[in-house]
């Protein structure tokens, strides 16, 4: 199967869990960038801006799947977007920027690129045995 929505769920986890808030947070993860006529996961994007109308919600937006600031984040979320949460009701659509080229995420990229060519860690997700380098 697609690894890509669990490892989209361990990260919106592991963020929740570094935020440590003091309520619980009423979250959906939603996904956008549907292309052509085959089935994309869901539920999407506009569906929960819709839903967040709906029950008169703020909504706060995290492109978690994005690490640069592209078509995807700057027209989809910022404009298209933003233009359907304020036609849904949604009380407040802030978007989070993506993590693009904070020192912070460049330092974890360095780490696992030194890791890639010692050879100390396998490029193949959920534990495949391909070799980064081969």
């Amino acid at each position: 199967g697609d690894p890509y929505p669990g490892q989209v769920a361990q990260t919106v986890a592991a963020v929740l869990d570094r935020l440590d808030m003091a309520a619980p947070v009423d979250y959906e993860i939603c996904y956008q960038s549907r292309v052509g006529p085959l089935e994309w996961i869901g539920p999407s994007t506009e569906a929960c801006l819709e839903k967040a109308g709906e029950e008169g919600k703020a909504v706060l937006v995290i492109p978690i799947a994005f690490t640069s600031e592209h078509s995807e984040t700057l027209v989809e979320l910022d404009i298209e977007y933003r233009a359907a949460a304020e036609r849904f009701g949604v009380r407040d659509y802030i978007r989070v920027p993506t993590v693009s080229n904070h020192p912070a995420f460049i330092a974890g990229l360095a780490d696992l690129c030194e890791a890639a060519l010692a050879c100390d860690v396998l490029c193949g997700m959920n534990g495949t045995d391909r070799n980064c380098l081969g």
